[in-house]
């Protein structure tokens, strides 16, 4: 992201060819995002479990005229997409909720007294 972000701010556009130390950062990450996702992918493919989650959907999908399924960079593509778009909109989210809390302390207040009438002094769980 912070690739992607100076890359789309900054006039001059270095090629991602020319080994400068923001290219070679960004390779850095995109391979070790790769390795964790392949990875990933490599062991869901060769294992029969089954898992409710987006990944299974991902990689049982098949195409309605070819009947095939997705390869593994498609569905690499795809994960990043989501990945990407997912953590992107949360942090956003989060972030306006945060500062919208901060600006209302009545209702940050009336927030604060749901969660301690809900928990009841429990931990938070999933």
């Amino acid at each position: 992201m912070k690739y992607l972000e100076h890359h789309i701010r900054s006039p001059f556009k270095a090629p991602l060819s020319w080994p400068t130390p923001r290219n070679r950062e960004f390779k850095t990450a995109k391979a070790t995002l790769d390795e964790v996702i392949y990875g990933i992918i490599r062991q869901r493919r060769s294992s029969n479990e089954q898992h409710d989650d987006l990944l299974d959907l991902l990689i049982n999908a098949r195409d309605e005229e070819t009947d095939q399924s997705m390869n593994d960079t498609q569905l690499r593509d795809e994960v990043i997409t989501i990945f990407g778009a997912g953590h992107e909109t949360t942090a956003h989210t989060m972030t306006w909720a945060w500062y919208l809390l901060s600006q209302h302390p009545e209702v940050r207040q009336r927030l604060h007294n749901e969660v301690d009438e809900v928990l009841q002094g429990r931990t938070p769980n999933l």
